[in-house]
């Protein structure tokens, strides 16, 4: 126990005897350490955000027919069954169908035309959530359409221009057997994500009476526990329904390039800014050691082992460490919580840092394994310094 306490004396005294280079060296590494922090948080985020996107409109899974059906028959079958798995939380049965909008002579095709029970959706997706104009599909006002936001500003100008259809206007809607129907701008959404932005959302039976040859054409299904997306999928499988079940992220396959891209980027800065806290505490320790190389060779003539030299500068590394990690990882919570009450807002969903405690607990042990690493090398040349050697200036 004596002997713990001489190392954290010795350490304590060395790293607290110019306080101005303790400062420097707390703020270049705590920049360095929260700068990792906020690189995997930009992952975190970049996922969340796209994840959210996607199971927002989609849901967990998705089942459709089979056998290039374009409507699932046993309809009634399948939601008994869905009833049945405790990990499904809800589930809502849409309608789909090939329409064209005709507005002031100019005709535009939807990504999808979607018909939707209101009560149903509501519990299983966030669209009824994403209003930005006007208001949600209601059941007093059938004629009233939703569009999505990219799809409301194709109709007027162009794409992306930021300007889009007015609320209360009127346009023809014509399906592929020839079925037309006038109906109004009812509400805008913006899904935060790029394919829900072009759709045209109906009330179920609405969609149906113009074309009824995809009626419930897809179930989107949420579930309680989004980890269990597998075996849920299984679950259904094995119940032999004659569907085809698909996940979200098989339905949006984009999501893993644009992830491949942003992991590519934060993970090499994250190994790069690693590398640089290796190499900052090994030119610390160094300077160090050779500014003082005169008491290490007296403290070796006292008896002092090679091993208690190289301790002490590890235990020296471990407090700079520490109180680096600590304002580090302060300034990193201040840019989070910034971000988390400023999110910037994209055609793909509203960017925010995130994190998880196994992020912060892998970032902890790897900074701390550079910052002790990148030490033991001078320390090791300070456990070889000799006092005849220092008289001699030989060292």
């Amino acid at each position: 126990m004596n002997r713990f306490f001489i190392l954290i004396s010795f350490a304590l005294r060395d790293a607290s005897k110019n306080r101005t280079i303790l400062v420097l060296v707390i703020i270049s590494l705590s920049v360095a350490f929260s700068a990792v922090f906020l690189s995997a948080s930009i992952l975190e985020g970049f996922k969340q955000t796209l994840e959210n996107g996607a199971t927002d409109w989609l849901g967990h899974l998705i089942i459709r027919p089979a056998d290039d059906k374009l409507n699932i028959e046993n309809i009634d079958m399948v939601t008994d069954e869905l009833k049945k798995i405790d990990n499904i939380e809800s589930f809502s049965v849409r309608s789909s169908a090939v329409l064209g909008i005709k507005y002031k002579n100019e005709l535009t095709h939807p990504y999808a035309a979607i018909g939707i029970d209101l009560e149903k959706e509501q519990s299983a997706s966030k669209i009824s959530d994403r209003v930005i104009e006007g208001k949600f599909i209601q059941p007093s006002k059938p004629e009233d359409l939703i569009f999505g936001l990219t799809l409301a500003d194709a109709l007027v100008g162009l794409d992306y221009d930021k300007k889009r259809i007015d609320l209360g206007e009127e346009v023809e809607i014509t399906a592929m057997n020839g079925a037309r129907g006038a109906y109004k701008v009812g509400g805008i959404i913006d899904a935060k994500s790029f394919l829900p932005n072009w759709l045209l959302i109906f009330p179920k039976e609405e969609i149906e009476k113009i074309d009824d040859s995809q009626k419930n054409s897809e179930i989107i299904v949420k579930l309680k526990d989004a980890a269990k997306l597998d075996e849920t999928k299984k679950l259904i499988e094995e119940k032999n329904l004659n569907i085809n079940i698909a996940t979200w992220r098989a339905e949006s396959g984009y999501i893993d390039d644009i992830m491949s891209a942003v992991s590519f980027i934060t993970v090499l800065i994250k190994r790069l800014l690693i590398v640089s806290v290796f190499v900052i505490m090994s030119v610390i320790i160094f300077i160090n050691v050779f500014q003082k190389r005169r008491q290490i060779g007296i403290v070796k003539s006292m008896g002092a082992s090679n091993k208690f030299v190289i301790t002490v500068y590890i235990v020296e590394t471990f407090i700079y460490s520490v109180l680096s990690y600590a304002m580090g990882f302060l300034i990193f919570l201040l840019i989070h919580q910034y971000s988390v009450n400023n999110p910037i807002s994209l055609l793909i969903g509203d960017f925010y840092t995130a994190y998880n405690i196994n992020t912060v607990w892998v970032s902890l042990i790897a900074l701390f394994g550079a910052a002790v690493g990148g030490s033991f090398i001078p320390a090791y040349i300070a456990a070889k310094t000799k006092i005849v050697d220092v008289i001699r200036g030989n060292v």
